[in-house]
């Protein structure tokens, strides 16, 4: 998880809770790009870096989210950052039924890369199941 520091440190073994989703996770590892990756042992204030923890779903991370010390917890998650709001929604279906779980996959490794995209299952009667693909205009869902 990429982040960056504004008060306090990230260090290696300390426990963390998403403001957003109220997980808590023990982090593994921490370090900073430049360009290559190197470890270092905290990421102090006002510091770019990343961290790795014991995070087993990608969706329970989100961009924007409050990274808060469990045993020191914030009271309230820094402000600013609002999720967009997709204008423009697809239904995709895959063409054989057989292949849905690849595109779930498919379609939750493209949320990873794209924050603003966003989706939810959805069945059709004729086509099957499917999900819901919202984007921010035409060109996005291009």
């Amino acid at each position: 998880v990429l982040v960056r520091v504004i008060d306090g440190v990230l260090k290696k073994g300390q426990t963390i809770r998403m403001m957003g989703t109220g997980a808590k996770y023990l982090v593994e590892r921490t370090g900073v790009f430049t360009p290559a990756r190197i470890n270092v042992d905290e990421l102090g204030p006002g510091e770019f870096g990343f961290f790795t923890g014991s995070i087993k779903e990608v969706a329970d991370t989100r961009v924007g989210d409050t990274i808060t010390e469990d045993r020191r917890p914030t009271q309230k998650a820094l402000p600013g950052f609002k999720p967009a709001q997709p204008v423009v929604f697809c239904g995709l279906f895959p063409v054989d039924a057989a292949d849905f779980e690849d595109l779930r996959a498919a379609v939750g490794k493209l949320r990873l890369n794209d924050a603003s995209f966003s989706y939810e299952m959805e069945t059709s009667a004729a086509l099957g199941f499917g999900f819901r693909c919202g984007f921010l205009g035409l060109l996005h869902l291009e």
